[in-house]
């Protein structure tokens, strides 16, 4: 096994442990049963797909993205209070809409990001496995700072 083998399983591992976290904090803190967060986790990929093919800055593109799921996450807030939905249920309306709505916007079933600008490449030192390093750090600061 190589080192980018190894670094690209814990970027990828990282990437998915905001779902973990979104699930946690809904099941466990809030005590109330969510799966909003399977949809609104794809929702984010796709505005970042759409974004970064249109030429958008990679950052900008992340803000929009969280903007996307929190929308998403307000959708499921507002069933569940004010239509008076239980909450398993508003999550699973949210979750499943939100899958068709990913692909009305993408207009395909896959979008290929392989010459379009991205975290890594915005960052002006470093190269190859040293990019993946630094950005493995960032993203576990990140990730632990909330």
């Amino acid at each position: 096994m190589n080192a980018t083998f190894i670094l690209t399983a814990l970027l990828q591992g990282l990437a998915f442990a905001g779902l973990g976290y979104g699930i946690y904090l809904s099941l466990r803190i809030f005590n109330i049963p969510d799966i909003t967060t399977d949809g609104s986790y794809t929702l984010g990929g796709v505005v970042t797909a759409i974004t970064l093919t249109s030429g958008m800055h990679p950052l900008l593109s992340m803000f929009l993205s969280m903007v996307a799921g929190m929308m998403a996450g307000v959708c499921s807030g507002l069933i569940h209070t004010k239509m008076k939905v239980n909450a398993l249920l508003s999550g699973i309306l949210v979750m499943t809409a939100l899958y068709s709505v990913n692909l009305i916007l993408l207009g395909l079933p896959n979008l290929p990001l392989m010459d379009t600008a991205s975290f890594l490449t915005i960052i002006p030192f470093g190269s190859g496995l040293a990019k993946s390093i630094i950005s493995l750090c960032l993203f576990v600061v990140v990730l632990f700072s909330f």
